[in-house]
């Protein structure tokens, strides 16, 4: 009998054997181990790990079924605890740090700005067609105003969000 905490390996064999970031861990099933079936919680204790920001699996063959793929953050923010988006996130950080690396070291001209700018939306469009964003606003392309030889890029995007739950209400009664 090992602590759950060994589960994280499983988790990242599995993110690791995965190429889309923008899957969630919720309802997968990692495999590999076996969880004991006196270690299965009843739905109310599962709901109330959840909100602790606890992540938990279920007893499956050959492995456990993950109740719901949270992160350790209790902020209740969903791009902080759904671990798909804080992957998407990192990648959409890295995917521009590295479309932008090769205007490092060169000097400006007066055609930066749109250039920047025209590298920027081709990148964004990217991500768009890679489903990692489903939208994107407010990009703002500006020389810094104290450091001439910085430029400042900022967008807001929108990432492809999991569905982790379904809701469902029925009425009885005579209509």
């Amino acid at each position: 009998v090992v602590d759950g905490f060994y589960i994280a390996a499983a988790a990242a064999g599995y993110a690791s054997a995965d190429v889309r970031v923008e899957n969630p861990f919720t309802n997968k099933v990692f495999t590999g181990f076996t969880i004991l079936r006196n270690r299965q919680y009843s739905t109310l204790t599962l709901e109330k790990l959840a909100q602790a920001g606890v992540c938990t699996l279920q007893p499956v063959a050959g492995g456990g079924r993950v109740v719901w793929g949270l992160t350790t953050s209790q902020s209740g923010y969903v791009e902080e605890q759904e671990i798909s988006v804080v992957f998407i996130r990192d990648r959409v950080a890295k995917t521009l740090r590295a479309g932008f690396a090769g205007f490092i070291g060169k000097p400006q001209d007066v055609n930066m700005g749109a250039i920047l700018n025209t590298r920027a939306v081709i990148l964004l469009n990217s991500l768009m067609a890679q489903k990692l964003i489903t939208t994107y606003k407010d990009l703002a392309v500006v020389q810094d105003d104290v450091d001439p030889t910085q430029w400042n890029i900022s967008v807001r995007v929108a990432p492809t969000y999991p569905v982790n739950f379904i809701y469902i209400k029925v009425s009885l009664g005579q209509l």
